[in-house]
């Protein structure tokens, strides 16, 4: 598994220990056995950690792992600046979500721009075959 992507997962395996902790204190909130002063953020916060954080961060570890770069000489360069620049903006955007209940989308509108265009060459048809690069 390329470097990139094993950051990518593990981020978003921390972003899922810290969005089930969210989700906890929301459920003891529920049960009444203590009253939580800010619950409509920390629902808001619960949300942002655990679809933008988790769900989408390791979609995104998994592409960058499984789909396959055009060129050999592509496959021995290692890390793609644009995808480590979205895996960064995404990250950013759960945690400004952590510091303010309504954060800024320009965080995930950049991460999803950067993302797209690493993985963009990537896809092609079906069947064919890696082109030899010198």
């Amino acid at each position: 598994m390329p470097t990139l992507s094993r950051i990518a997962v593990r981020s978003a395996l921390t972003h899922f220990l810290v969005g089930t902790t969210l989700g906890a204190l929301l459920l003891v909130h529920k049960a009444g056995l203590f009253v939580l002063p800010n619950f409509a953020t920390l629902l808001v916060m619960h949300f942002h950690v655990m679809v933008a954080g988790w769900l989408v961060q390791l979609a995104v570890g998994v592409a960058l792992w499984i789909l396959p770069r055009m060129s050999r000489k592509a496959q021995s360069a290692g890390h793609s600046y644009a995808a480590m620049a979205g895996i960064t903006s995404l990250n950013l955007g759960v945690v400004s979500s952590l510091f303010s209940q309504h954060p800024p989308p320009c965080f995930y509108l950049a991460s999803s721009i950067l993302i797209a265009f690493d993985l963009w060459p990537r896809i092609r048809p079906f069947g064919t075959t890696i082109k030899e690069s010198t």
